[in-house]
């Protein structure tokens, strides 16, 4: 009879010594640190005008409706007509931004301002945004070289702007040309 006791003693020790662990320090979270995502980096990003083709003068930019760089000190820089159509305040272009996500933010205020999305291929379907096989073959091209990302806005009230078209900007050099020979 005193063995089962004993036996139940010793395991109730050995749990004790052994099974009971004091709990570690949590190692101390670290906060990511607020970078921009460098793939933005080089070149304006604008709407598109004209992207029937990679070749000769047929892919150009919307100046009218401005343009988005991204520098590679982390700000965001874009044109007036951006500011206007968009209601950012003039003095922002040129603040520091950070990216996490696929979401572009302010760094001093860590609100959201564009929603961004790289892809292999254009992501809409013909039936959407009315395209052209040709067309279709161009921001496929544009896209596989990194030149063509999705995006979308966040206005002041914290909502994405939800106009429906198809949201995508392309990159072009700062002189408004092809941003890179895509016939390599």
């Amino acid at each position: 009879m005193k063995k089962p006791i004993y036996l139940t003693l010793a395991v109730l020790f050995a749990l004790a010594v052994f099974g009971c662990k004091t709990p570690d320090k949590e190692p101390e979270k670290k906060e990511d640190p607020k970078t921009l995502d460098q793939r933005l980096v080089g070149g304006r990003w604008y709407f598109p005008e004209h992207y029937s083709s990679t070749y000769g003068d047929s892919l150009t930019p919307n100046l009218s409706e401005g343009y988005y760089k991204f520098t590679s000190d982390s700000k965001i820089i874009y044109s007036e007509e951006t500011a206007y159509y968009y209601n950012y305040s003039g003095g922002l272009s040129g603040a520091p931004v950070y990216s996490k996500n696929g979401i572009v933010y302010w760094k001093e205020t860590d609100d959201k301002i564009i929603q961004y999305g790289f892809h292999d291929s254009f992501p809409y379907p013909n039936t959407v945004c009315y395209l052209t096989g040709n067309q279709r073959l161009t921001l496929n091209d544009l896209a596989a070289h990194g030149d063509l990302i999705t995006w979308r806005i966040f206005h002041g009230d914290g909502y994405l702007d939800a106009t429906p078209q198809c949201y995508f900007l392309i990159r072009f050099s700062e002189d408004g040309t092809k941003y890179q020979d895509y016939d390599k």
